[in-house]
């Protein structure tokens, strides 16, 4: 359970810190909703699991950090949407969001209540054009409006293999899937049937480890670009 009240000020430092080394730098506006929502992560965290860390540098390296290195390849067009599957505590939906607020932003996310915290969370930040989905990947495709809709997808802590065809069914032709794959997880050919367009590799700071962004889509040109990124 996640018992760190009253960090959120320091989390967000730490964040505007270290987001430097990806070209974004955060607003004062956007360092107090990062600011918020630590604290009522901690705050939630007492009652429900919403992350098993507990340090404030590890929680401002691993989860914001982490979700904002995807902030760079996002596609913004006049209307852009992110689709976030399996939202959980809202990473790395809502930290994107902070960074770009004009997205059109989905949370898929099936606990009740992680969904309860989602909601609460979104109206404590004021944030505009959020959804949330209630329901899992499946499911959620029993509203027709939302195949083919999203530009962008993220996919976070959760098995991709398992919501491969969900994540190709709710993708815009022109869109593409951003993976979060740690080490253990940075297989690429379980992504049927899309395909692998481009891997990015990076190192997180203060030796919390290698990631790995996977960009898939349609296309069929199986010629993956690697690029090694770290910091």
């Amino acid at each position: 359970m996640f018992h760190v009240e009253h960090h959120g000020a320091t989390v967000a430092m730490d964040v505007s810190k270290y987001v430097r080394s990806i070209d974004i730098n955060l607003s004062t506006a956007q360092l107090g909703l990062i600011s918020i929502y630590v604290d009522e992560l901690g705050g939630w965290g007492q009652k429900i699991n919403l992350t098993a860390i507990t340090d404030p540098l590890e929680l401002s390296i691993k989860h914001f950090l982490d979700s904002l290195y995807g902030a760079r390849h996002l596609i913004l067009d006049e209307k852009p949407n992110l689709l976030d599957i399996g939202s959980g505590a809202g990473f790395p939906g809502i930290p994107l969001k902070i960074v770009h607020p004009e997205i059109d932003l989905y949370l898929i996310e099936k606990n009740k209540k992680k969904v309860s915290f989602l909601s609460y969370l979104i109206g404590k930040l004021r944030l505009e054009r959020c959804h949330i989905i209630a329901k899992s990947a499946s499911e959620a495709l029993n509203d027709r409006t939302l195949r083919g809709k999203f530009k962008n997808i993220v996919v976070r802590a959760v098995g991709f293999k398992q919501i491969a065809t969900a994540v190709s069914d709710f993708m815009h032709p022109d869109g593409r899937a951003i993976i979060y794959a740690t080490e253990q997880t940075a297989n690429y050919e379980i992504f049927e049937p899309m395909t692998v367009s481009e891997m990015v590799a990076y190192h997180l700071p203060q030796g919390y480890g290698r990631r790995t962004l996977i960009f898939v889509d349609k296309a069929r040109d199986s010629r993956i670009n690697r690029v090694p990124r770290g910091t």
